[in-house]
């Protein structure tokens, strides 16, 4: 950051972090949508 807030490693450990979180999220969106998937084909 410009202002010198947090250390470049700070920064990159944070950007890191954020991105494994927002992959368990979209790895258990999908698993539920394919779920709801699978329980509507069953239903029919």
């Amino acid at each position: 950051d410009a202002r010198r807030a947090i250390s470049v490693t700070e920064r990159q450990r944070y950007i890191l972090r954020v991105r494994a979180l927002a992959q368990a999220v979209a790895r258990l969106y999908e698993a539920k949508r394919l779920e709801a998937v699978a329980a509507k084909e069953v239903q029919a």
